[in-house]
């Protein structure tokens, strides 16, 4: 698999590593639901749901046992569930419901092996082609790829049958350490996706970070003005998102925006050894650290 200058796919290396991933599920014919985003392990599940209308009540089926949601929002469009106990390698099939009434199609999804297995091979797909709706954009200038070109590449690599996939869009949510890594051009959301990360490294030379919103008369809108100040503070955030400046990887060193700074021809290979000393730690230490040490 070829991957774009411009993608931070280097990091799935790293978080697959550290037993991370995101699996992605056709929708459901009813479209209740905006998003639905689940995370498993070998023995749990998360879901992140956003609604199109509220409710008062939503739970999670799996395999026919009732998992209540937990409103995350004062509006009822927002919840999450969390669900433990579960086998490892096993296929359950989850489904959404309203008082009774089913509002999403079941859909299946595979826990990963157990913590001690050691599988022969492992076969990951990444999609990057996430989006909003066609005829999103700032005049002439559309932001997303067609709903059908995006549907179509999703089908081709479904087609390969891989064991996982892992969604990169507008929404990120990891309890799990992750690693980006920062070469080429980093711009936009090459940029907003590695703040949602814990860990971010970057090419000592080549790499070209910002967020150049402001030269198309529009914002951040990826979480890119909330993360930034919060990681490098609000002077030089202002400074980058303002001027739409961008910086090489030692200015990121500088700001902090960065941990380290390696080879491009490193890179990869430092991010999986990262990850492999992340996976060696405590897990559920691990796993509780990074979820209340996050920029979101």
């Amino acid at each position: 698999m070829k991957l774009s200058r411009r993608s931070a796919l280097a990091t799935l290396i790293a978080a697959t590593a550290a037993g991370l991933t995101y699996t992605i599920f056709p929708r459901s014919r009813q479209q209740r639901a905006r998003h639905i985003l689940p995370s498993v392990t070998a023995d749990s599940l998360s879901l992140s749901v956003s609604l199109q209308k509220p409710s008062a009540a939503l739970v999670l089926l799996v395999d026919g046992s009732d998992h209540a949601g937990r409103q995350t929002d004062t509006e009822g469009r927002f919840w999450s569930f969390v669900v433990d106990g579960l086998r490892p390698a096993t296929q359950y099939q989850l489904q959404l419901t309203e008082n009774g009434a089913v509002i999403e199609d079941h859909w299946p999804l595979k826990t990963f092996p157990a913590w001690d297995a050691m599988p022969s091979k492992l076969s990951l797909m990444a999609y990057t082609c996430a989006g909003g709706g066609d005829g999103f954009g700032l005049g002439s200038r559309q932001f997303f790829k067609p709903h059908s070109f995006r549907q179509k590449l999703f089908a081709q690599g479904l087609a390969q049958n891989p064991d996982a996939a892992v969604a990169i869009g507008d929404h990120i949510y990891f309890d799990l350490p992750s690693i980006a890594t920062l070469f080429g051009y980093c711009l936009g959301g090459g940029l907003e996706l590695p703040l949602a990360c814990h860990f971010r490294l970057a090419a000592d030379e080549g790499a070209q970070i910002g967020l150049p919103e402001m030269d198309l008369g529009t914002v951040p809108a990826w979480g890119g003005s909330a993360r930034l100040p919060r990681v490098v503070g609000r002077g030089v955030a202002l400074d980058m998102i303002l001027r739409g400046r961008m910086i090489s990887g030692e200015e990121a060193l500088h700001t902090g925006l960065v941990m380290e700074t390696c080879p491009v021809t490193k890179i990869k290979a430092r991010a999986q050894s990262l990850g492999e000393e992340l996976a060696k730690q405590p897990r559920l230490a691990v796993k509780g650290g990074a979820r209340y040490n996050r920029w979101f």
